[in-house]
């Protein structure tokens, strides 16, 4: 069993050349398990502008013609996710709009994903996030396929949710023979909501630490007219109000405008979210009320916007700044901490979802009580003031991603799961001495 080569069929909504957390997880895992000469496949939603396969990153691609559906479904379907979002951060809501186009979307994947199969059996499937959670039970019951099946829940899970929700949840995890949390607070939040102990594993993300590559010093600062010797802050994340860039923007009108620090800068990195591309639209109204605020606050000079970047470019980000804060007011595990240490640069984060599993206060970085302005402010003032400190706070940082998040490891734990729910499906006869 441990010599044998696997073949894993991974699902999400996302995935490359859509650059998200859950798209670097996946793509991580998978050249892992192609390096090690198992077979993976990846299967995500088409977006106008890509081809139905490709091979062209080293893992199958396989593109699903969700959009083919209609606007009117895909648009019901992105409400639900919407709710289930606002659910799973504790937002309260009593609507269930869109279900039934959710579950629709849902179907069309699991005909694809049945296809697929028959076309070239797969060993595992491992599902990624709520937007693809019913496709188990669905390939179970309408096409009876039942390979070991393995749950990635990628999002924050509570346990203070209304009964539908719990059920809809539940329900449908158990139809998984593991579910994975990234903390072991979702994990708890899950027993607590019903799902058996027995089917959870604890396992935190992870990067391909070899794919971020240095980049020309000071390009990106060249590129917005910041000084070498200013001060340069990064927050690469989704343009969401669940990720708090507001507390950001707070916390450098105090530094710039009231302590009169005016070499500070900052560069938000980012736009809107996938499901933007499969709607075919533009930039975020989002987007533009962070930047009508930074302009109110007359800090247009100190705070520019990017919008989505390549790689290359995020990878210059990183580099060419001095920290880089993660101002979440919730979040499942937030992996732009754990790309800005790849770089050794500290990371200023707040205290929710898997961010205080990444910093360890005062080591590695500094943490703050989600949004406290103040004291987020306080933290860049004291990093601005101590660059040795700095430097030796990304050192740390870069020893935190070797020892708990390297591609390496979750490949590991990853193949241990799949290799634990091969052995309990199909048990090996006991050896005998002398056979």
């Amino acid at each position: 069993m441990q010599d044998e080569h696997l073949s894993i069929f991974s699902v999400s909504q996302s995935f490359l050349p859509y650059i998200g957390g859950l798209a670097r997880y996946v793509d991580a895992l998978g050249k892992q398990f192609v390096k090690r000469g198992h077979q993976f496949q990846v299967a995500h939603f088409k977006t106008p502008q890509t081809d139905v396969i490709d091979f062209s990153g080293g893992i199958e691609i396989i593109r699903i013609n969700v959009p083919k559906l209609g606007d009117e479904t895909l648009s019901k379907y992105m409400q639900f996710k919407e709710l289930v979002l606002k659910i799973t951060h504790a937002e309260k809501t009593d609507d269930t709009s869109g279900y039934e186009e959710y579950l629709e979307v849902n179907a069309k994947i699991a005909a694809d994903v049945a296809d697929a199969y028959k076309y070239k059996p797969f060993d595992i499937l491992n599902v990624h996030d709520f937007q693809t959670l019913p496709i188990g039970g669905m390939l179970k019951d309408a096409y009876g396929i039942n390979v070991p099946m393995v749950f990635t829940w990628h999002v924050p899970f509570i346990a203070e949710i209304p009964q539908f929700w719990k059920d809809f949840f539940i329900k449908n995890m158990d139809r998984y023979d593991r579910v994975i949390f990234s903390i072991p607070e979702y994990s708890e939040a899950a027993i607590k909501c019903g799902l058996r102990a027995d089917k959870i594993c604890t396992l935190p993300p992870f990067l391909d630490t070899e794919g971020y590559l240095p980049q020309e010093p000071n390009k990106e600062r060249a590129k917005y007219s910041i000084a070498q010797n200013d001060f340069l802050v990064a927050c690469v994340s989704r343009m969401d109000p669940r990720k708090g860039q507001e507390i950001l923007i707070d916390a450098l009108d105090i530094i710039i405008n009231k302590e009169k620090r005016t070499t500070v800068k900052c560069l938000f990195v980012g736009n809107g979210s996938f499901s933007k591309e499969l709607l075919k639209k533009e930039r975020s109204a989002r987007v533009q009320i962070l930047m009508d605020t930074v302009e109110a606050k007359g800090l247009q000079n100190n705070i520019f916007f990017t919008g989505k970047v390549e790689d290359s470019e995020l990878y210059s980000v990183y580099q060419d700044c001095d920290v880089a804060v993660q101002p979440s007011l919730h979040e499942g595990f937030g992996l732009t901490v754990t790309e800005a240490m790849v770089f050794g640069k500290p990371v200023i984060g707040s205290n929710v979802g898997g961010i205080p599993i990444q910093i360890e206060d005062g080591v590695n970085g500094y943490l703050f009580e989600k949004g406290n302005v103040r004291e987020l402010a306080q933290k860049l003032m004291n990093a601005m003031d101590e660059p040795q400190r700095r430097k030796e706070m990304g050192e740390k940082g870069k020893e935190t991603v070797k020892n708990k998040f390297s591609s390496e490891m979750g490949y590991e734990q990853y193949i241990r799961i799949y290799r634990e729910i091969l052995q309990k499906r199909n048990p090996q006869p006991e050896q005998t001495e002398g056979t």
